[in-house]
């Protein structure tokens, strides 16, 4: 049997933790995650985060506080280190309000 790739495991980590994590961790944790060399898949696991996390918080100002703290967290690792899909589409997308 072939060992699963260490990306693999680091993804599957990584959403595990996502799932667990605090609001007051949140933002750290993505930042710690989007510092993995495999950009892309930690492109994926962060997205499928802000994807699960932001659909039940509606359109209200849970959501719009929510969104704003994501994405001053995005904007600045893209400013330090990433011209990722992050930055270009997500960033953009979460800070609008769904509906």
């Amino acid at each position: 049997m072939t060992p699963e790739p260490a990306e693999h495991t680091r993804f599957h980590g990584y959403v595990h933790a996502l799932s667990q994590v605090s609001d007051a961790d949140e933002c750290d944790l993505l930042a710690v995650i989007l510092d993995d060399p495999d950009r892309a898949m930690a492109d994926s696991a962060v997205i499928g985060h802000l994807d699960h996390r932001g659909a039940p918080l509606g359109a209200g100002e849970t959501f719009a506080d929510w969104s704003l703290q994501i994405a001053r967290v995005l904007a600045v690792l893209a400013e330090q280190r990433r011209t990722s899909r992050i930055r270009n589409t997500d960033c953009s997308r979460i800070c609008r309000r769904p509906g």
